[in-house]
Formats: C-alpha cells, sequence, structure tokens
C-alpha cells in the first residue's frame, strides 16, 4: 500500500511528512532492517519488550530520508490501522 503525505484523521493525531511511504508488515520490516539489533542487549533479553515490539501488525516505511519536526510514537496507529 503505498502513500503520500496526509493530514492526520481525528483519530490518526498524526500528519506524515511529505515522502513517499508505504505501510508493510511488522515483522517482515522489523527482520529486514534488524531492528531488534537496534535495543541493547539487555533490552533483547526482556522477553515482554520483545513480543510487544514484534505484536505491532503493520509498520509506516517511509523511503529516503525523512525529518519529523517532533517526536511520535506511532505504535498505537500502527496497531489499529485497518
Amino acid at each position: 500500500m503505498q502513500a503520500m503525505a496526509q493530514k492526520p484523521s481525528a483519530r490518526q493525531q498524526l500528519a506524515l511528512p511529505n515522502a513517499p511511504f508505504s505501510i508493510q508488515p511488522a515483522k517482515a520490516v522489523i527482520q529486514r532492517f534488524k531492528l531488534l539489533s537496534l535495543l541493547s542487549p539487555l533490552a533483547r533479553q526482556d522477553k515482554r519488550l520483545v513480543r510487544y515490539l514484534t505484536r505491532m501488525e503493520r509498520a509506516i516505511v517511509f523511503k529516503g530520508n525523512v525529518t519529523l519536526d517532533e517526536p511520535v510514537d506511532i505504535s498505537a496507529i500502527a496497531m489499529n490501522t485497518s
């Protein structure tokens, strides 16, 4: 699923930057980019944390370099996007 910049819906509360992105299965993205390797060794041993991260259904993957104006937590969006 490809999309361009979006304005936030009332439920979403997050405007995505003006950059191409796709929404992909999170497990595939975690494996492809080896995201769990970015956790500290101690965090990788935390089974609850790893389970929390890997139970996400979808991930937003931007193409190219993207800068966000503020820190955001997109986990609620990633888990609830249909």
